[in-house]
C-alpha cells in the first residue's frame, strides 16, 4: 500500500510523530482485522496538495473552528503547507483552522465534521442560530452569483451594464455579511469582488481601497502569489483610473 511504504521511508522520529497523531476509527473499520492503523489517522490528518494528498504532522495538530483565525494553503513554489493569519490573533489565543467548508448551516456542518469524529463546539456552533445560518447561504449565494458577472476592459475601466449599480450595492453587502458572521477567510475575496464591482461603475475611489485591502491580506498569504499579484496590479490600475478621472474633473470645473 502506498501510505504504508512513504512512510516506511521516513526516519524512526518521523514515524513517531506520525503515529502519535488523532485519528477517528470508523465501527466498520473497528471490524476489520485487516485495517492498517495508518489508513484512519491519513483520514483524518491529512491535506490536499494540488493532485496529491499529504500530511503535515505539525499543522494537523490545530483544531478546527467554524470561525477560524487562520487559513492554509499549499505553495507549491516552496514545496510547503502554508498556514498564515487571517486576522489579529490575540496573545495566547489558540491557533484554529477549517477542515469543512464554511458557507453552510451549522447542522450541515456538523453532519460533515462526522468524518472527524467530534462534534465542534465553536464560538459560531454555541451561538449559532438561524441569523447566522441565514448569513453564511446568502454570503454563498453572493459569491456564486456576482463573481461571474466581474469584468473589466483591458484599461481597468469600466463597462457599462444596468446591472453595475446593483453590484455594487450588493458587492458593499457581502463585505458586511463576512463582517458579521466573522468569517475572516473570505475577507480578500469579498473585497476583490467590490473592488471590480466600484471600477466596473468608474467609482475608482472605492474600488482603490477594496482593492488595497484584499492585496494587503493576499500579502499575509504569499506576496509571491497570483492572488496577491492580481491585487496588485489592480490597485496600481484603479489608482492610476482615480487619478485621471481626478484631472478630468479638474478640468470640467475649470473651463
Amino acid at each position: 500500500m502506498f501510505i504504508r511504504r512513504a512512510f516506511e521511508s521516513l526516519s524512526g522520529d518521523q514515524q513517531s510523530e506520525v503515529l502519535s497523531l488523532h485519528a477517528y476509527t470508523t465501527q466498520a473499520e473497528k471490524e476489520s482485522p485487516d485495517l492498517d492503523e495508518l489508513v484512519p489517522i491519513f483520514r483524518s490528518n491529512a491535506y490536499t496538495t494540488e493532485k496529491h494528498i499529504s500530511l503535515f504532522p505539525r499543522i494537523a495538530r490545530i483544531n478546527h473552528s467554524c470561525r477560524p483565525n487562520t487559513s492554509y494553503f499549499w505553495n507549491k513554489r516552496i514545496g510547503k503547507q502554508v498556514v498564515y493569519a487571517t486576522r489579529r490573533i490575540e496573545e495566547g489565543e489558540e491557533l484554529s483552522v477549517s477542515y469543512i467548508p464554511l458557507l453552510y448551516t451549522r447542522a450541515d456542518r456538523q453532519k460533515r465534521l462526522d468524518q472527524y469524529g467530534f462534534k465542534c463546539s465553536c464560538e459560531a456552533c454555541i451561538d449559532g442560530n438561524r441569523h447566522s445560518d441565514r448569513r453564511r447561504d446568502r454570503i454563498r449565494r453572493a459569491f456564486s452569483a456576482l463573481e461571474p458577472q466581474l469584468s473589466l476592459d483591458s484599461s481597468g475601466g469600466t463597462i457599462k451594464s444596468k446591472k453595475v449599480d446593483s453590484l455594487e450595492a450588493e458587492s458593499v453587502e457581502l463585505i458586511q455579511l463576512v463582517e458579521e458572521e466573522g468569517l475572516a477567510d473570505y475577507r480578500a475575496r469579498a473585497y476583490r469582488v467590490a473592488a471590480i464591482a466600484h471600477a466596473m461603475s468608474a467609482a475608482f475611489e472605492n474600488a482603490t481601497l477594496y482593492a488595497h485591502k484584499s492585496y494587503q491580506l493576499r500579502l499575509m498569504a504569499d506576496s509571491q502569489s497570483e492572488e496577491a499579484k492580481e491585487m496588485e496590479i489592480l490597485t496600481s490600475r484603479f489608482i492610476s483610473s482615480w487619478n485621471d478621472h481626478l484631472r478630468n474633473k479638474s478640468m470640467r470645473t475649470s473651463t
